[in-house]
């Protein structure tokens, strides 16, 4: 069984190394470079782990190298088996590319969903048993090319370690916002 209040620590510690990672020392620069920041929002479908259809939405914030998500994943395992769902903060490490965006992330997830007992193509069986909600250790990549500068196209593959179903997924996602 892991030890999930160790995994917590450790990557608590994880993102407050990161965090203060990307913190410069201060020093007198022109106007122009010191916005650095970037936002937007990305949504797409794909696949899960699982076996069937998965969806990502995100809002990020990048501020220099640093990266911050708010993401939420869903994935099923097929039409009318087990899905799972999860919301989740990331903080991460991004490169600052004019063409593209590269990151790498981790964070903490609320994780719900619900198992189902073999219901058939026309939804009959006993039904679905809802899951308690659970924490656990979200993980994402975001590989996207701009389009221009508020609009690009990439892949964003993420994962979740919890207690009750690991799973993850890859989906082909469009962004949104500023990009440059």
């Amino acid at each position: 069984m892991i030890n999930m209040t160790c995994i917590y620590r450790f990557f608590t510690c994880l993102i407050l190394v990161l965090v203060f990672a990307g913190i410069n020392s201060v020093c007198a620069q022109p106007t122009s470079q010191t916005s650095k920041s970037r936002f937007w929002l990305s949504g797409g479908l794909g696949l899960s782990t699982l076996g069937s259809i998965a969806g990502s939405a995100n809002a990020s914030i990048q501020f220099k190298r640093i990266l911050f998500t708010l993401r939420t994943t869903a994935n099923s395992a097929s039409l009318f088996g087990d899905e799972f769902f999860d919301v989740g903060l990331l903080v991460g490490l991004a490169s600052q590319g004019r063409g593209g965006h590269a990151s790498v992330s981790v964070g903490f997830a609320r994780v719900t969903g619900s198992r189902s007992d073999g219901l058939d193509l026309f939804g009959t069986g006993a039904g679905r048993e809802d899951i308690d909600p659970t924490f656990g250790l979200p993980i994402e990549v975001q590989l996207f090319g701009n389009i221009g500068r508020i609009l690009g196209l990439g892949l964003y593959a993420y994962a979740n370690v919890n207690t009750e179903q690991i799973f993850g997924g890859i989906t082909v996602n469009l962004r949104f916002g500023k990009l440059r």
